[in-house]
């Protein structure tokens, strides 16, 4: 019996919890300000090795505001995908050491909470895929609170979680692979790709929604067709009933699938419009 699912399934469980209770003291602890999105830097990250390897865009805002006198910058959390436009004005959250004096600040987002969600379900998820290779419910039950209670001891002491919250220095650094876009030109360049490719998918979702509905159309037997068209309120009487006949199942299944994909690009389409519309607006 492997123990590996247990391990990483405890490991993505603690930094999801401790991501989460992070952010929540930093809502309930700290100072709110005022930033302005000054930059978004755009950098290539590279997972896994050799053949396997791929490559994937980040996106991350670089945000500048001003405490006690001092102009200082933070960086939000990377996505696949541009969340703020250039100039935007956002909410910094600050809490300074009593100590030292020394400042963190992270961005008032709840894709923090998103962030740490989805490392608490896959940790979960790896968790029931060791119960279900007969792994010891006595073990995950001890091993699952330590483990969290281990990371939350080891964020409390650091409180430097990478990416969620900065220990700043006022400056950020910029990776050797990044590019910050800085001016409304290269900002609308880059909206413009990724709108235009958006919408190839959301179209191509359609036309393929439509060609599943077609064929189950066109594999409907004569009687069915005839129905369809001619007593709609019949037809649907029919599928309904138990006395549909076996025939029609398999077209039907296929305009139902067709039908779903038609009714969520027609969702896609309408979410690219109204999110990279308004992006372009600034």
């Amino acid at each position: 019996m492997s123990i590996i699912p247990l391990i990483v399934g405890c490991i993505f469980f603690a930094v999801g919890f401790n991501i989460i209770l992070n952010f929540m003291r930093f809502r309930s602890q700290g100072i709110r300000i005022k930033g302005r999105v000054t930059a978004i830097e755009k950098y290539t990250a590279r997972t896994g090795t050799g053949r396997s390897s791929t490559r994937s865009t980040f996106y991350s805002p670089i945000v500048e505001y001003s405490y006690k006198d001092q102009t200082r910058t933070t960086a939000g959390i990377s996505t696949n995908e541009i969340k703020h436009k250039l100039n935007q004005n956002v909410t910094i959250l600050i809490m300074e050491s009593k100590e030292d004096g020394s400042i963190q600040d992270c961005l008032d987002n709840s894709s923090h909470y998103l962030m740490g969600i989805i490392f608490a379900l896959a940790g979960l998820a790896c968790l029931t895929v060791y119960i279900l290779i007969n792994g010891s419910w006595t073990l995950t039950i001890i091993a699952l609170p330590t483990v969290t209670g281990v990371g939350h001891i080891i964020c409390t002491l650091s409180r430097n979680v990478k990416g969620l919250i900065q220990s700043s220095d006022g400056h950020t650094k910029q990776s050797e692979d990044s590019i910050f876009i800085e001016t409304k030109a290269d900002y609308i360049k880059e909206i413009t790709s990724h709108s235009f490719w958006a919408n190839i998918l959301a179209f191509g979702l359609m036309f393929a929604g439509l060609g599943i509905l077609y064929s189950g159309y066109k594999q409907l037997p004569a009687a069915a067709t005839e129905m369809l068209n001619t007593n709609l309120e019949l037809f649907w009487a029919t599928i309904t009933s138990e006395e549909m006949p076996n025939s029609w199942e398999d077209p039907l299944i296929l305009c139902g699938i067709g039908s779903f994909f038609f009714l969520i690009s027609l969702r896609s389409i309408y979410y690219v419009r109204k999110k990279y519309g308004g992006m372009m607006k600034m």
